[in-house]
Order: structure tokens, then sequence, then C-alpha cells
């Protein structure tokens, strides 16, 4: 038990919660350079109160190539990613805002069954990396069995067998966003490290929980 409270630490420290990915059609697990036990980051009532509606959606592009863009701003949402999703359209993407700059993101493919592209981004938008991340063979049955330890939210369980044996795509820097795309999509994008991209960084911010 003590070692899967430790699991859902190392999670929840993330996704300020948070990954990718993680991973998520997937999901992004994310993970803080300092692992630790952090728990949701839930905001005051009154804060989340004063928070502007979220809208669901927001436009980006990048070197000419146009996106509707998804938002994941809070835990669940986050935390589950682009997990079971079996097909991601052409022209469309997850973005998931952290309330605060990571030391480091972590994105693992869980449950995704399709290749996903994720790019990081630093508090200031820029791109910090990115990867191709591939299928990951499908759970065991003793896999498919998850459990959260009491406190945390039945979303949030999982299987620390399986957990262990996802690969991890690192953000190898600070960073507070993460973009997922169709697999293949970063080929055509012509992106550098260090390139800033057209968002509005201030106002996605203010939405995240």
């Amino acid at each position: 038990m003590a070692e899967q409270k430790n699991m859902m630490n190392k999670v929840f420290a993330a996704v300020a919660v948070a990954a990718l990915a993680g991973a998520g059609v997937w999901m992004a697990l994310g993970q803080s350079g300092g692992g630790g036990g952090a728990g949701p980051s839930k905001e005051p009532e009154q804060k989340d109160k004063d928070k502007p509606a979220a809208p669901k959606s927001v436009d980006l592009t990048i070197n000419a190539k146009k996106f509707k863009m998804d938002l994941a701003l809070d835990d669940e949402t986050r935390f589950k990613g682009l997990s079971d999703k079996a097909e991601i359209p052409e022209g469309w993407g997850l973005i998931f805002v952290f309330p605060r700059v990571m030391t480091k993101l972590e994105f693992v493919m869980r449950d995704c069954p399709v290749p996903i592209d994720v790019v990081y981004l630093d508090g200031a938008g820029r791109v910090v990396a990115w990867h191709k991340m591939e299928p990951e063979p499908p759970r065991t049955e003793e896999e498919k069995v998850k459990t959260a330890p009491p406190g945390y939210p039945a979303w949030a369980a999982t299987n620390d067998a399986y957990e262990k044996r996802l690969k991890k795509y690192s953000s190898k820097f600070s960073a507070q966003f993460a973009l997922e795309f169709k697999g293949g999509t970063t080929d055509s994008l012509n992106l550098k490290a260090g390139q800033k991209l057209d968002l509005d960084v201030a106002a996605l911010k203010k939405l995240a929980k």
C-alpha cells in the first residue's frame, strides 16, 4: 500500500496533478522532477469562482499549419488525456495546461492504441522538447485491476505493475504546457527548440485548475 500511495503521489505531483500523455488519446502521466506527495491542485473555492469561463478549444497555428486544440485544464482531464481514443483527426489536438511550471513533465502512453506526438512548452510558450510516442502492449489481465488509495478519486486508480513498465517521454526541462497531436504530425511542423508558439499563455494559465 505504501508503494502504491507513493505512485499516486507522483501522479498528482505532476498533474499539479498531471501526462502525454502524460500521455492522453491516451494519457499523459505528468510527473514533477522532485517527486514527492502533492495532492490534487484544487484552489480555494472562491478563487475557482473568480476564474473566467473556460473555452472548450482554441485555435493554434504552427508554421502555417492550423489546428483546433481542445483544452485539458483540470486534474481529471489531464490524467485521462487521450486514453482509449482509437482515432485522432488531422488538424486537431489537445493542450494540457498546468497551474504552475513543473520541474519536468513525463507523459506515458497509458491505454493509448494509436501513435501520438507530444510537444512540451515552457511557461512562456516556447518549445522545449517533442517526442513521437508509440502504443504500448495491452494490459495483461493482472494489469487491468486498478485501485486508488483512500482519499484519492476513483478516476485516478492505477495498476502499479502497468505504470512501471510504461515508457516515459520527458520534457527534459521545466514545462507548463503539453500539446498532443496525431502520430506523425510533428514531421511536417519544422519545430525548433526555443521556438515560441502563438498561444495566449497568460489566459490559458488563468484557466488551469
